[in-house]
């Protein structure tokens, strides 16, 4: 049997060699050699042991246990390693004898705690960063006022919020501290990303005090401290929160906070793999965390920067946030950049010190400070010849230029981004390089919210600034919303998604508050979805809403318009607010027809890929609605021209559109004097509103009366809105390669169904059709997602059953045909006995009371035949309509003749009349 020796017994020993007082890199070795042995049974013997120090916290003790992985590569030799450094001979004492199979078993329960342990670890890991995506979820926005933030002097972006203390707590399930003492007040939430992933927080109070959400997975992860790094020419590595914030907003460039010296190297290593082509400069910490820069930047190739602080360096002033706060962001920049000049992999062996740029000459700079934008001038000083620097000149509050961009006409930008001053609204705004320095210019950035240096001078140099300082990240700009470089930019400016590129929303935001979500899918689908099952108006004007965002995706031609109409008070309106509640507050979001037409297109605009609800057509005005519907729905802007003789570029977008009325959009324009055209009536569709048993509704399900229902169904809409449709844009993102199948089968299943009850159907009827097929298919796509609680075939019915309606209210036949028949023969009605005159058989004439049209004859059954004169027939009996067209139509109806052996359509009626065009009236059913 061979000799085997308790190593329990030995740990102990050596342990007793080992001061508790170390210093606390060794005393953490000591830990995780003790729980790499004995795993969580280890625990008593180090705390024990660590008892002997002065320095003993129990809460300290525990926590830093239990952040130790049994696995994480520190074995027991270590412990041994530093026990002989203090006296520990292992060979001084007998050794206690252990059999061998004893031995195996310990080593068999270590493996398998060890497995144990891992996926304990594995779960807390999963929970924790589950808890961290629901603070951050939850938490807002982090502001500029925030106490830690002003003392460090540095402003929020757009990856830090906050959270009060007693939510957080509530939130996490226990409170969070730092040494002992509890955070408090207003907490920063630094969100840790691994990779992609979300794995837990760092949480800073008012106070700067700091802590780590429990078991959440920190090595190789870091916080961003700005967006699109894949833009980015060079990373700056930082280890807090605070110098990674004043880095960035010093240098304009991409920076991370590794959140601890020795983490640098992991999170330097990871920006390497993924960011292979950008420069990394590691911003060490004077003092313990300078060779752990110099180690991460020599791992990468990179390079490392110290701040400096002359002579008169404070004891608290370590690292890059504490040099921006004493000398200012221009410092900062240049030690950082003149610092990327230097370190590669041979330079890198040299020590930290070395590493650093030198001071140099003082020169004009500007600087970024909490309270705004500063110009520092130099000038000589005329008895000592020093250069020395001018009282810094203010020239707006606190901006930062991001970078530049150019839109879609061809103008370039810059991008800037400011905090309103009151509320502090991040506002982010393409500039055009135009007006920069103008009048106009200065005007918006005020409008904004920025507050602006009246002088002249200070102008200057902030003109100067805006297009040659900051940051050089291209941004592509769009002044539309919808489908944009993979993201939807919503009409409130905000994106659902990441864009392919960096992008800025440049585009208006009429009633922008309108847009913003409130309540939850889930409310919605129980509130707006459940009242709307088996209601067709209701679910034709909901699928409306969701078909804005297939438009783009099936590459449709038009927009697509739903007009309901009927006499007020019958629930029209609540189905276009149930529609419009899928994107934002009906309340707002609801726009008017009375409008002139360049603001309707305006406004279509900015609904691009969206739903535009538009109330009461009778408050618009007949002439410029029709002209309206096929700009918006065609969704083309019209031309115009520029001062300088050029021609501004188009715009195209395309939407659907939810309108009211108290009758149709046929009839409201023909009541205007303006004759509705086929093209208009397929765009914006009639639909009846008194399609069910309850005027606009079919149920009611169990309420009092339709009115009732009415109330509850509206006042629902507009408690619960916008975030069905932004649920259903991220359902799109994943689906988005099954949309244009989807819609053509149903498109082709509605068409068969059309053409076989229907064979003699026009072609305005099928394309009008195609229409709702894009309908029905966002209705079955929004309830395959689970957003409306219904079914996918309980969608389809709804909102075929609205189609129906249409169709039964529409007809089958050529709608412009039909008014050109009816238009011709109530002419010929009208105006029989007035101004045609009778051709009696003796040759004689009857008197005409108007200006006179023709002639009629009329045959032994007293039929009448008209000879209209061509002038007549143009201008009056076709009005409106294409001559060509117009007569194949007549001929086809029996109403016009045709004289044989002549190409045109005129007969010649003798030398007296001369050439006419022959008309009877339209036959009734009976005589066809």
């Amino acid at each position: 049997m061979s000799t085997v020796f308790d190593d329990h017994q030995r740990i102990l020993e050596a342990l007793s060699y080992i001061p508790p007082d170390v210093e606390r890199d060794v005393w953490f070795r000591v830990a995780a050699s003790l729980k790499h042995s004995e795993g969580e049974a280890g625990f008593e013997t180090f705390d024990q042991w660590s008892q002997g120090s002065p320095n003993y916290v129990a809460a300290d003790v525990r926590d830093t246990w239990r952040s130790i992985r049994p696995d994480a590569g520190i074995t027991i030799a270590t412990l041994f390693a530093i026990a002989k450094k203090y006296g520990y001979n292992p060979r001084s004492k007998a050794r206690t004898v252990v059999d061998p199979a004893e031995v195996e078993r310990r080593r068999a329960e270590r493996d398998a705690r060890t497995e144990q342990e891992a996926q304990k670890r594995a779960q807390a890991r999963k929970h924790a960063a589950s808890l961290a995506s629901a603070v951050i979820e939850r938490a807002q926005p982090a502001r500029d006022d925030h106490p830690y933030l002003m003392r460090k002097g540095v402003s929020a972006v757009d990856s830090l919020r906050e959270m009060d203390a007693a939510r957080l707590q509530k939130l996490i399930g226990y409170r969070p501290q730092s040494g002992g003492a509890h955070l408090e007040g207003r907490v920063l939430i630094a969100p840790v990303r691994v990779g992609s992933a979300v794995t837990t927080i760092e949480m800073i109070d008012e106070q700067g005090r700091k802590s780590a959400l429990a078991n959440g997975e920190k090595s190789g992860g870091c916080w961003f401290a700005s967006r699109a790094l894949d833009q980015c020419k060079r990373v700056l590595i930082a280890e807090g929160v605070a110098t990674a914030l004043s880095a960035h907003l010093c240098t304009g460039d991409a920076a991370v906070a590794a959140l601890s010296a020795s983490n640098l190297t992991k999170v330097a290593q990871t920006m390497r793999a993924v960011y292979p082509d950008a420069g990394i400069t590691v911003l060490a910490d004077l003092g313990n965390g300078q060779q752990k820069a110099v180690e991460a930047a020599r791992s990468v190739g990179g390079a490392v920067a110290l701040p400096t602080f002359g002579d008169k360096r404070g004891d608290d002033e370590t690292d890059f946030n504490d040099m921006h706060t004493r000398f200012g962001s221009a410092a900062v920049a240049k030690q950082i950049r003149a610092a990327g000049k230097h370190g590669n992999a041979d330079q890198l062996d040299r020590s930290a010190a070395e590493v650093s740029a030198v001071e140099g000459e003082l020169e004009a700079h500007y600087e970024l400070r909490q309270d705004g934008l500063y110009f520092v001038g130099v000038k000589v000083d005329r008895d000592s010849g020093k250069t020395l620097y001018v009282a810094p000149l203010w020239l707006c509050s606190s901006l930062e230029v991001l970078g530049s961009g150019r839109d879609s006409a061809g103008h370039q930008m810059r991008v800037l981004r400011w905090h309103r001053k009151g509320d502090l609204e991040e506002i982010r705004h393409a500039m055009p390089n135009a007006d920069i320095g103008e009048r106009e210019g200065w005007a918006t950035m005020r409008s904004l919210g920025l507050s602006v240096a009246p002088g002249r001078a200070a102008r200057e140099r902030l003109a100067y600034y805006l297009q040659e300082e900051g940051g050089d990240v291209w941004h592509e700009i769009t002044g539309m919303a919808g489908w944009q470089f993979g993201a939807f930019v919503l009409p409130s400016g905000e994106f659902v998604g990441e864009p392919s590129r960096p992008l800025v929303y440049n585009g208006g935001v009429p009633k922008k508050s309108a847009y913003l979500a409130a309540g939850t899918v889930e409310n919605w689908k129980n509130t707006v979805g459940a009242l709307a099952r088996e209601n067709r108006l209701v679910a034709a004007a909901i699928a409306c809403a969701f078909a804005g965002p297939l438009l783009s995706i099936i590459g449709a031609r038009d927009g697509i318009g739903l007009h309901f109409y009927t006499q007020t008070s019958s629930g029209k309106s609540t189905a276009g607010d149930c529609g419009a509640s899928v994107w934002g507050d009906p309340r707002g979001v609801m726009h008017t027809w009375d409008g002139t037409s360049f603001a309707l297109t305006r406004t279509a605009e900015y609904a691009n890929d969206g739903l535009l609800y538009l109330d009461e057509i009778g408050a618009g005005d007949a002439r410029k609605i029709g002209p309206g519907i096929y700009q918006m729905l065609n969704g083309v802007s019209r031309l115009q021209g520029t001062k300088s003789g050029g021609v501004v570029a188009s715009r195209s977008w395309r939407l659907t559109l939810i309108s009211t009325g108290e009758v149709s959009m046929a009839q409201y324009l023909a009541e205007g004097g303006q004759t509705p055209r086929g093209g208009q009536e397929i765009r914006l569709l009639d639909v009846p509103a008194d399609i069910g048993a309850y005027r606009a509704f079919d149920t009611i399900h169990g309420r009092k009366d339709g009115d009732a229902f009415s109330v509850e169904l509206t006042a629902a809409a507009r408690a619960n809105y916008g975030t069905a449709g932004r649920a259903f844009v991220e359902w799109l993102m994943s689906h988005r390669d099954e949309v244009e199948s989807w819609v053509k089968a149903t498109q082709d299943d509605m068409i068969g169904a059309v053409d076989t009850q229907y064979p003699d159907a026009a072609p305005t009827v099928k394309r009008a059709t195609r229409k709702w097929a894009v309908l029905v298919s966002a209705a079955e796509m929004a309830s395959e997602a689970e957003l409306t609680g219904w079914t996918r075939d309980e969608a389809r019915t709804w909102v075929m059953g609205a189609w129906a309606r249409w169709l039964e209210a529409f007809g089958t036949k050529d709608r412009d045909q039909e008014r050109l028949l009816e238009q011709v023969d109530g002419v010929l009605a009208a105006n029989e006995l007035s101004r045609f005159q009778e051709i009696y058989q003796d040759g004689g004439r009857s008197t005409c009371t108007g200006p006179i049209l023709g002639y009629v004859r009329y045959d032994e059954g007293k039929r009448p035949t008209f000879d209209v004169l061509p002038s007549a027939f143009k201008n009056e009996v076709i009005a409106g309509f294409n001559e060509r067209q117009a007569c194949h139509a007549l001929h086809k109806e029996g109403m016009l003749t045709k004289p044989k052996g002549h190409d045109g359509w005129t007969t010649y009626a003798g030398r007296l009349l001369g050439r006419v065009y022959r008309l009877n009236r339209r036959p009734v059913a009976d005589e066809k």
